[in-house]
């Protein structure tokens, strides 16, 4: 069970931390976060010693650390995401596959014209698709990984597609819009001249 993730800029600022269990754990799992981004940093400076190379986004199992195990991901824009998760069994497969869904979601969000760059991460709708990620983690060990993959990504981008086709029918509306304005204008003009002719 997945019980907070998060996301850190390139200067360890936080951008985005969310958990997923009661409230008097909060403050724990904040502090298990913060204490990983230098593990994460040990392992970019030494890659030879740490394991993963630097081209290799999924940084794998940080620490475990009592009840939790704590992994990571870097993206090339150097910012860090953060999985904390009680499933003391968890497979390396899921965990790639839950940080590339959220990587998807990241980028949705920071795609947004009104997200300042650096600043937190404040949108509903990147929240409620964490949380249907979340949700959906582990699903894949169940033996029909690619299909429950496939159907929850589907899930995870019908609001894009509906955004993209809101903006593409207001654009065809403006159009066509444009387009009576401007018909309007010219038979309003051609009516004028050829009464001009006629007075003539």
């Amino acid at each position: 069970m997945i019980v907070c993730v998060a996301v850190v800029g390139h200067q360890n600022n936080p951008l985005y931390i969310q958990s997923f269990t009661e409230a008097d754990d909060a403050l724990k799992l904040h502090h298990i976060v913060h204490c990983s981004l230098d593990v994460v940093d040990e392992r970019v400076n030494n890659p030879k010693k740490s394991g993963p190379m630097l081209n290799e986004t999924f940084l794998g199992l940080l620490y475990p650390i009592e009840n939790y195990k704590v992994y990571g991901y870097l993206t090339n824009t150097k910012v860090k995401f953060i999985l904390v998760t009680t499933d003391l069994d968890v497979k390396d497969a899921d965990v790639r596959n839950f940080f590339r869904r959220f990587h998807a979601a990241y980028v949705d969000a920071v795609s947004n014209p009104f997200h300042v760059p650096g600043k937190k991460i404040t949108s509903r709708t990147f929240a409620e698709r964490v949380s249907t990620i979340v949700k959906s983690f582990g699903f894949s060990s169940a033996g029909f990984s690619s299909v429950f993959d496939n159907y929850v990504l589907a899930l995870d981008y019908i609001p894009i597609f509906a955004t993209q086709t809101l903006s593409l029918c207001v654009s065809w509306g403006a159009l066509v819009s444009l387009w009576i304005g401007y018909s309007k204008v010219s038979s309003s003009y051609l009516h004028h001249i050829l009464n001009e002719d006629s007075i003539k």
